[in-house]
C-alpha cells in the first residue's frame, strides 16, 4: 500500500494509460464499496465528480487524485 494526500492508503491494481486525474478535473469512476469485514454495500456503481470541489468524501477524492484514465485502484 502507498500513502497519498490526506494520508489515504491506496494500491494500484492496474495503472491506466490515459490522462492523470488532478484537482479541478472532472472524473467518472466505477466503484464497489465494502465494509471492513468484507460485506459489499454497493457494487459497480458509476459516479461523476470534480476533484477539489468537495462533492464526495475526502478519502475518495484524495484516493482518485493521481490515477490515470483506465486504471484500477484499491483505496
Amino acid at each position: 500500500m502507498q500513502r497519498g494526500r490526506g494520508d489515504v492508503q491506496y494500491e494500484d491494481i492496474l495503472v491506466g494509460d490515459g490522462e492523470i486525474a488532478q484537482r479541478g478535473g472532472l472524473v467518472e469512476i466505477q466503484y464497489t464499496l465494502s465494509l471492513n469485514h468484507g460485506d459489499i454495500v454497493q457494487r459497480d456503481q458509476l459516479y461523476e465528480f470534480r476533484i477539489g470541489e468537495q462533492q464526495v468524501v475526502a478519502g475518495l477524492e484524495y484516493g482518485v487524485e493521481g490515477m490515470r484514465v483506465g486504471g484500477q485502484r484499491h483505496i
